[in-house]
């Protein structure tokens, strides 16, 4: 299941509108329902809102489950990055540079 189909499956289930949704991510609706139908991607500032205001895991949201190897974790992670904007990419650094510091202490 692609991450647009998960979107739109989690909202159908919380029983929220596109309408209501796209408010809570900032976006239009129209933008929402190119994400759900696979047509756009999502930004991390938006995976990170959807998961924070539905008390969503982000681990679930974009398969990163035990069960895959690290390797196949980079390339999803890598493939994901290929469109995200600088801004979107610096948070990931940074995201990384936290959770390097502190549960790796590099």
């Amino acid at each position: 299941m692609t991450i647009g189909e998960k979107i739109k499956k989690i909202r159908k289930d919380m029983k929220i509108s596109q309408s209501d949704m796209s408010k809570t991510l900032g976006i239009n609706r129209n933008q929402l329902s190119r994400i759900e139908n696979n047509h756009s991607e999502i930004s991390a500032k938006n995976i990170e809102t959807l998961c924070t205001k539905y008390n969503i895991s982000i681990n679930e949201l974009l398969d990163l489950n035990n069960e895959n190897t690290n390797k196949e974790k980079i390339d999803y992670i890598y493939n994901s990055c290929n469109n995200l904007s600088d801004e979107e990419l610096d948070f990931i650094i940074k995201a990384v540079d936290i959770i390097n510091y502190k549960y790796c202490n590099k």
